[in-house]
């Protein structure tokens, strides 16, 4: 990358910078571009935030075991594999 970035070079290095992993000097060519151009913090802060609520929703406790449960019982194999499917082997 340049000094000067075209916003697809941001797109290309952005999961690296995101990930503190990018090189010093392509930290600060997006930087730069991150100052000059709107599109492309809106989609950093975007994107940002979106890993933020992945993390907060794959760390939040699982279904209880007596829901699980009741909704296992309550779903049927034709549910989620129909008769016709050509698995008719499978039994429910």
């Amino acid at each position: 990358m340049t000094d000067h970035i075209s916003c697809q070079d941001l797109l290309q290095g952005l999961s690296a910078y995101i990930d503190n992993e990018a090189s010093e000097a392509i930290c600060q060519a997006i930087e730069r571009h991150l100052e000059e151009c709107d599109n492309c913090r809106i989609m950093l802060d975007t994107l940002r935030k979106t890993i933020s609520l992945y993390q907060v929703v794959d760390t939040a406790d699982q279904m209880p075991d007596d829901i699980q449960e009741r909704l296992l019982k309550t779903l049927t194999i034709e549910d989620v594999w129909p008769e016709d499917s050509g698995n008719s082997s499978i039994e429910p």
